[in-house]
């Protein structure tokens, strides 16, 4: 590459390497940087009259964005250069370009969808940055709304599309251009509520930042020395009613719910960017369960939370074939955050139903009322976040000295504003914004 090569080879070799990465792999924004430059440079919009050549062009550029977009928005503040362009995005990856083409297939339109996701998400992270604590219940509803349109949108256009597939399919292996509609609810939900508990935990993070900060500072202390030495009471700072709160919950809770419906022999062979979304849902839920206090949350969501850790778990286990497997990695990670918040025996009642979902995946949440979602009380009892008779940590088998470090790190986490992303200056006070990097 470095002395000019520039072969579609090696681009596809470099964005398998993003996609697939080694257990030790800490580079891979390098690797997709490679690959959008090898791109760049072999002309996407170059077109030499044969359309299948064009569209198989578009879906690398597509497939490149993607991953670009969704690795950036965890671990990086700068989009690639190659896909900071909106207008080439919707120009690209608009649902009409894909549409109109005889040679699209089912298979892209799943491509523009996760791409049209990507960019939902880009803006309302944006937007939270940008937000004042009095705004962050108003993103609540944005993000709701807005992701209730993607959701049914889409369902249409695959609906649609697999009426009248591609004439290209004429040609492809059975079974493998359509997956089927349970298969594309499943893939729907869970890209749904993956972005959901990002977007909503970045809301929490950032209402308890400045909720935290102001009571600290009106004592004269600091956000980051006075939970190291006495860990407040988190009942203060939040209740049901917390911006974000509840979006985080059923965020968490949904996405482990829908990768259990995934069958075993899929989650092996999926991206890690979909697998990574098991063990970042549980670290939140293990982040809640280790708050001090309990009566907020409730015994029933400890027992929900620690089952549904537990059922992902031992799904993954059971999709491993070999000690090299990925998967192996993010079980022993799984298994590593129930030794810490549940030392003891089980909390589900027969061990067989551990890997399966505690309550079935909800595929339909289009048809139920916004007004549900605008009433954090009546959709926070739902998931066991609000009503529930206080519980102690003796359920979750918790040592008094592990208790208290958990309770530390569990707040000092929830606050601290760039466990996904870092919030520039201008989102809250600066002072805020510097006490909140203590974790």
């Amino acid at each position: 590459m470095a002395e000019g090569d520039r072969a579609i080879e090696g681009m596809q070799a470099f964005y398998l390497l993003v996609c697939w990465k080694d257990p030790d792999d800490d580079i891979s924004y390098l690797h997709t940087g490679y690959a959008s430059r090898i791109l760049h440079d072999l002309d996407l919009e170059q077109w030499d009259g044969d359309d299948r050549q064009a569209l198989r062009r578009r879906r690398t550029w597509l497939a490149l964005y993607r991953q670009d977009k969704q690795q950036n928005l965890f671990f990086m503040r700068k989009t690639s250069g190659g896909f900071a362009d909106e207008e080439s995005v919707s120009r690209i990856g608009d649902i009409s370009t894909w549409i109109q083409s005889p040679h699209s297939t089912l298979l892209d339109l799943i491509a523009c969808c996760s791409a049209d996701l990507r960019r939902i998400q880009s803006r309302l992270r944006t937007m939270v940055q940008k937000a004042s604590p009095t705004m962050l219940p108003c993103l609540v509803e944005v993000m709701v709304i807005d992701l209730l349109k993607w959701k049914s949108a889409w369902r249409n256009h695959f609906e649609d599309k697999r009426k009248a597939p591609s004439i290209d399919n004429l040609t492809a292996i059975p079974n493998t251009m359509d997956p089927g509609m349970e298969h594309l609810n499943t893939l729907l939900g869970l890209w749904e509520h993956g972005v959901r508990l990002h977007v909503s935990s970045a809301i929490l993070r950032q209402a308890l930042t400045v909720s935290v900060s102001a009571s600290l500072r009106s004592r004269g202390e600091y956000l980051g020395s006075s939970l190291d030495k006495y860990p407040p009471d988190i009942a203060e700072f939040l209740s049901a009613d917390t911006p974000g709160l509840s979006g985080s919950v059923v965020g968490a809770l949904e996405t482990l719910r829908h990768l259990l419906a995934f069958p075993e022999h899929h989650l092996r062979h999926a991206p890690d960017a979909l697998v990574l979304l098991a063990p970042n849902a549980a670290l939140f839920l293990c982040q809640l369960l280790s708050l001090p206090g309990t009566g907020i949350l409730g015994s029933h969501f400890q027992k929900t939370a620690i089952c549904l850790i537990e059922g992902i778990t031992n799904h993954l286990k059971n999709a491993i074939q070999s000690p090299q497997d990925t998967l192996t990695l993010h079980s022993a990670y799984l298994d590593s955050l129930l030794k810490l918040i549940h030392p003891g025996p089980s909390l589900c009642m027969d061990p067989v139903e551990q890997s399966t979902p505690v309550i079935t995946p909800s595929h339909d949440l289009i048809d139920e009322r916004l007004s549900h979602y605008h009433e954090p009380a009546t959709h926070a009892a739902d998931v066991g976040v609000s009503g529930m008779p206080e519980s102690t940590n003796t359920e979750l088998c918790l040592s008094q000295e592990l208790d208290l470090d958990l309770h530390m790190h569990g707040l000092a986490n929830l606050v601290d504003i760039d466990y996904f992303w870092e919030i520039p200056p201008v989102a809250i006070d600066t002072s805020i914004g510097d006490e909140g990097r203590s974790r």
